[in-house]
C-alpha cells in the first residue's frame, strides 16, 4: 500500500482497511490494546515477584490473588509505579507518535535482548538440535540488529524513554544486590561456626528456656547472629532452637521430593534448609509444618527471632556515596521481613544492631 500510495504513511494500520471498517477497525484495536496491558501488568507483578526471590530487588507487599495458581500475584507498590508513570507519559509526550516512537525502540531493544538470551541458553545445548536452533536464532540476532538499527532515528522524539528508563531499573537492581552482598558479609563477621558454639555453650551451660525458638537466615552453614546476640545479651538458649534457611533456587518450581533437607547439629539444636523455586512464596511457618516429620518438636507455637538492623553510611570504600543512599532508600521503605515469609506478628522477636556500608 505505501508502494502504490506513499501519503498513507500518516496512518497506514488504519488506511488499511475501506472506510465502512474504520470504525469496527478501531474498536478491535482497542479491545487489543486492553488486552495487551493487561498481560503486561500482570507480567510486570509476576516478574516483580521472582526478581524479589532472587535478590534483585527490596522485599515488596505482594498479594496472591488465587488459591489455585501459584504466579497470580498482585503487588500495589509496582502498579501505583505504572499508574502514574502511564499518566505521566500520555501528558510529557502529548502525541500518540511521540508514545509510538518510544514503543518501537522498547519493543526492538526487547526483541533483540530475548534473542540474545536465548542463544546463551542454546549455547550449551547438546544435539543436533540443539545446533539447528542456535543456527536459526542467529539469523533471528541479525534480523532484530536491524530493527533495533533502524528504530535509532526515533530516539531523540520519545524512543530515548524506554532506554533511559530500562538502564535506571538495572541501576537500582544493581545497587541493591551490591549493597546486599556488602550487608550479608559485615553481618556474616559476627556469625560463629557451629563447632565454635558448640564448644561454648558445652563449656558455658546457658539457661534453658522451654518452648521453640526459629532464627531465619540467608547462611547455611555457620550460627546466625541474631542467635549469638541473644544467647550473648540473654544468656538464654531455647529448649529447641531451629535455624532456618531459603534457598531459592533459579527454576520456577522445586519438586517436594528435593524441598527439605533438616540436620541436628547439637543437643535441641537443628537445621532446616527449604529449596524454593523463583515463582513460590516462601511460607516459613507452613513450610516448618511440613519439616516437623524430621523434627522431634512442633512448630505451631515457635517464636521467630529476626534481625532488625539499622544500615548507616560509613567507609567511603564499596559503593559511591550516591548508590549508598539510594540503597538506604530502598532498604527503608522495603517490607517488614516477617510479612514477606508469611510469619505472624505475634510470633516475632527482633535482636537488633547497626551496619556500616
Amino acid at each position: 500500500m505505501l508502494l502504490s500510495s506513499p501519503s498513507a504513511i500518516v496512518n497506514p494500520f488504519y488506511l488499511l482497511a475501506p472506510e465502512w471498517a474504520l470504525v469496527p477497525l478501531l474498536i478491535l484495536a482497542t479491545a487489543a490494546s486492553i488486552i495487551a496491558s493487561q498481560a503486561v501488568i500482570s507480567g510486570v507483578f509476576a516478574i516483580t515477584q521472582q526478581c524479589q526471590q532472587l535478590g534483585y530487588v527490596p522485599r515488596l507487599r505482594i498479594l496472591h490473588s488465587s488459591a489455585a495458581a501459584v504466579g497470580q500475584v498482585y503487588v500495589p507498590a509496582v502498579n501505583w509505579l505504572i499508574c502514574i508513570a502511564t499518566i505521566g507519559l500520555a501528558v510529557g509526550f502529548g502525541s500518540s507518535g511521540r508514545i509510538a516512537h518510544a514503543y518501537g525502540v522498547g519493543v526492538s531493544c526487547t526483541m533483540l535482548i530475548d534473542t540474545i538470551l536465548i542463544l546463551i541458553l542454546l549455547s550449551g545445548a547438546p544435539g543436533r538440535a540443539g545446533r539447528l536452533q542456535f543456527i536459526v536464532l542467529c539469523g533471528l540476532v541479525l534480523l532484530d540488529t536491524a530493527f533495533v538499527l533502524s528504530n535509532f532515528d526515533k530516539v531523540p522524539t520519545g524512543g530515548w524513554f524506554p532506554i533511559l528508563f530500562g538502564l535506571s531499573v538495572f541501576g537500582v537492581m544493581r545497587t541493591w544486590q551490591h549493597g546486599r552482598l556488602i550487608v550479608t558479609d559485615k553481618m556474616r563477621r559476627e556469625e560463629r561456626p557451629v563447632a565454635r558454639f558448640l564448644e561454648k555453650i558445652e563449656r558455658e551451660p546457658p539457661l534453658r528456656a522451654p518452648g521453640v525458638a526459629v532464627f531465619p537466615t540467608s547462611n547455611t552453614t555457620g550460627i546466625p547472629r541474631t542467635l549469638v546476640r541473644n544467647l550473648k545479651m540473654n544468656g538464654v538458649l531455647h529448649e529447641h532452637t531451629i535455624i532456618f534457611s531459603v534457598i531459592t533456587e533459579r527454576i520456577p518450581r522445586v519438586s517436594e521430593g528435593r524441598r527439605y533437607k533438616v540436620q541436628t547439629l547439637g543437643p535441641g539444636l537443628y537445621r532446616v534448609i527449604v529449596h524454593m523455586g523463583f515463582m513460590e512464596f516462601p511460607e516459613v511457618p507452613k513450610l516448618l509444618r511440613n519439616a516437623q516429620q524430621w523434627l522431634p518438636v512442633r512448630t505451631d507455637d515457635a517464636v521467630y527471632f529476626l534481625g532488625r538492623d539499622d544500615i548507616v553510611i560509613g567507609t567511603p570504600r564499596g559503593m559511591p556515596r550516591w548508590r549508598k543512599k539510594l540503597f538506604l532508600f530502598l532498604a527503608r521503605n522495603a517490607q517488614y521481613a516477617a510479612s514477606s515469609f508469611g510469619i505472624p506478628a505475634s510470633r516475632v522477636m527482633e535482636v537488633g544492631g547497626q551496619v556500616e556500608i
